[in-house]
């Protein structure tokens, strides 16, 4: 085992998300509570309710977009509470799962996970998503005189809303119960091993940490042995099977979360259905509406189309006359009826995210058989906003919280009111989610790779070999021995492995066979030819740039040439025809006239350069200087201010070697001149 096991467990990234939602909740908390404060003082100050217009759907839409930011920071808190429960349970030799009922397992050692902390805690999430929809309260005046409501309701419309002061103080309180147990466990960070919620980098901390009453160790003959199968034995070992057991067996808890999910859509089906007869009957509290639409609506209208005793063409309505108020002790009383309604509920999706959570877990760990294997470089945020059924069970609790509110309702000064087709809406809702965490619950995994959902001893049996790669494989290692002692082995490895055949039984201590070694050899050996031949790329790749910078030199270095003397061109121009040179310097005077020095041939009087073949440069004997002429670049490297002729029998009388220097002219980059007394072109 690597002695860097750790590297890369400790997701830093998640832990600051986390800490940052914390922050957040309790900023919201905190303006929740200063705002609720604000208004209950005017209220009583004043004596009188502030009511401000705004329209009745706007109304409605607002409370579904507080449900999101709510669940945001519900989730961001629960995860800090999800972490330290498990590393808790991992100490107290109690951690069988990467995922548990976060609020139904406690410990019993770290007093912020223990069942009172919470309980707490649920009664925090309770209060947070029962007072979003109680914020604006209308007052219905429609409604208030159909139920003979005997008190003011002059000057008030259907648009009119309050600001209950009461559901502001209730959000801020919910928020901060959870802030501040959230904020207790982030206190024990020291005892969180890893943020991430990765099942194999939960598995390889444990192995290494070894810590906890029971430790997690590797089980030798059970790489073919899934999470039905960890209390069975079977030293000959075990056949590979195509089609894995669902989840219903592999988890304890499971039924639990079936034992609430499924009777909540029948007591909302009987609720809902319940109402309605009542009003088809006729009561004094209510009205029957032929209206069906999502958003109630009442208006009071009458229609009498309709077989009830009073009907109207808006939403049927049921008022609780019982819980109609005149001061803030009704409005509390309102409030924590419906947060009692609502808890049910509140439990109902919490539970539901155990099957959510082992469906991911089980995902990230059937990659290790796939093509392109499983990345342990594992990150919790981004996987679940990429995984579907969390962001399903994130959308369901913000909609479902938010069409409770739309089913039960608290009115200004008329207390609540329930509205049946809502009530039979939210059972739609509640039965599509049990519906779709049946479907995850049942749903048998494909593959070789047995089934863990999460079990930590499971997945430490199956990965035998943690490695520190970007990518970690599953599959077939070891054939049986030929005597028959060992059966085959599988395991994990950096490389893509075959998979097992379902004829062998597999079990046996850990080991690989000569053709596994093999592969790893030839494997480890194709990329060190990469990594050489990358190597020598990148210094042909260098030495093209360098020569394409000397090149740009040179040319900027000519760039010059248009403004030379036109007899310099002329000369320059005998160079670019191929023809053989000769370079004499002069003697004084003018650069351009004057009668040459003596023991030399006068210059052609012709300025046109005589046609001779092609043909390389002569080398002298007194003088040499670098002239670069390439076959595909017709331009002139005129080095010097010495007179050219052109000739092939003279011979230049060349300078002194202490009087050379003063013939170079200013415009010759020092550079281009690797001559020496000597040496001539």
């Amino acid at each position: 085992m690597p002695a860097d096991l750790l590297s890369n467990i400790d997701n830093a990234s998640t832990a600051r998300w986390c800490q940052a939602g914390l922050a957040a909740s309790v900023l919201v908390a905190v303006a929740s509570l200063v705002g609720g404060g604000v208004c209950l003082v005017f209220q009583l100050q004043d004596g009188q309710t502030v009511f401000f217009s705004m329209p009745w759907i706007l109304r409605e839409i607002i409370p579904l977009l507080i449900n999101l930011l709510i669940t945001l920071l519900t989730e961001s808190m629960g995860y800090i509470h999800g972490c330290s429960l498990r590393w808790a349970l991992f100490r107290e030799g109690r951690l069988e799962y990467n995922s548990n009922l976060r609020l139904l397992s406690f410990s019993r050692k770290n007093t912020a996970n223990t069942w009172y902390c919470n309980l707490v805690y649920f009664i925090g999430m309770v209060l947070s998503y029962a007072s979003t929809s109680l914020i604006f309260l209308s007052f219905n005046p429609e409604l208030a005189e159909t139920i003979d409501y005997d008190f003011d309701i002059e000057d008030r419309s259907d648009d009119d809303i309050h600001i209950n002061g009461i559901a502001l103080l209730t959000l801020g309180t919910g928020l901060l119960l959870q802030a501040a147990i959230a904020g207790w466990c982030l206190a024990g960070k020291k005892n969180i091993i890893t943020w991430s919620s990765n099942p194999l980098t939960v598995a390889k901390a444990c192995l290494q940490t070894g810590g906890g009453a029971y430790p997690v160790e590797y089980q030798s003959g059970k790489c073919m042995m899934s999470v039905h199968m960890r209390k069975d034995d079977y030293p000959n070992g075990v056949n590979p099977t195509m089609v894995q057991r669902p989840m219903t067996t592999g988890h304890p808890h499971i039924k639990w979360v079936f034992g609430l999910l499924w009777p909540l859509p029948a007591v909302l089906l009987g609720w809902g259905l319940a109402l309605h007869f009542t009003l088809m009957n006729g009561t004094m509290e209510g009205v029957h509406g032929t209206s069906w639409s999502f958003i109630p609506k009442f208006t009071g209208n009458t229609d009498n189309s309709c077989d009830a005793v009073q009907c109207t063409d808006g939403t049927s309505i049921l008022n609780l006359s019982w819980t109609q108020y005149t001061t803030a002790v009704g409005t509390i009383g309102a409030v924590f009826m419906i947060a009692g309604f609502q808890a049910i509920v509140t439990l109902a999706l919490h539970i539901s995210e155990l099957i959510i959570d082992l469906s991911r877990d089980e995902k990230t760990y059937r990659e290790l058989s796939s093509v392109a294997g499983t990345n342990p470089k594992y990150r919790s945020i981004k996987v679940a906003c990429n995984y579907f059924p969390s962001i399903f069970l994130f959308v369901m609790k913000a909609c479902v919280h938010w069409v409770f509110g739309l089913a039960c309702s608290l009115n200004f000064m008329l207390g609540v009111n329930m509205y049946p087709p809502q009530i039979l809406y939210l059972a739609g809702f509640t039965l599509g989610l049990a519906a779709f965490c049946t479907y995850l619950a049942l749903r048998r995994p494909t593959g070789f790779l047995p089934a863990s959902f999460g079990h930590i001893q499971t997945i430490v049996n199956i990965v035998d070999d943690w490695l520190d790669a970007e990518a970690i494989f599953w599959g077939h290692k070891a054939d049986a021995d030929d005597d028959g002692k060992y059966p085959a082995f599988a395991g994990t490895s950096a490389t893509w492995l075959e998979d097992p055949n379902p004829k062998d039984k597999y079990g046996g201590p850990r080991r690989e066979n000569d053709k596994h070694q093999i592969v790893e050899a030839a494997n480890k050996a194709s990329v060190q030819r990469r990594k050489e031949t990358l190597g020598r790329e990148s210094q042909v790749a260098s030495r093209r740039e360098s020569l394409a910078t000397s090149r740009r030199q040179t040319l900027r270095s000519v760039s010059t040439f248009d403004n030379f003397p036109a007899t310099d061109k002329i000369r320059m121009s005998q160079v670019n025809s191929g023809s053989p040179l000769m370079i004499r310097p002069h003697t004084g005077g003018s650069t351009r006239s004057g009668p040459p020095s003596p023991g030399l041939a006068p210059p052609s009087p012709a300025l046109e350069p005589p046609q001779f073949p092609p043909s390389p440069l002569r080398r002298g004997s007194d003088f040499s200087y670098t002239n670069s002429l390439t076959s595909h670049h017709s331009q002139a490297s005129f080095r010097s201010s010495y007179s050219m002729v052109s000739g092939a029998s003279q011979r230049p009388l060349m300078p002194p070697q202490h009087d050379y220097e003063q013939y170079r002219p200013p415009y010759i980059q020092q550079k281009y001149w690797s001559g020496a007394p000597g040496q001539a072109l």
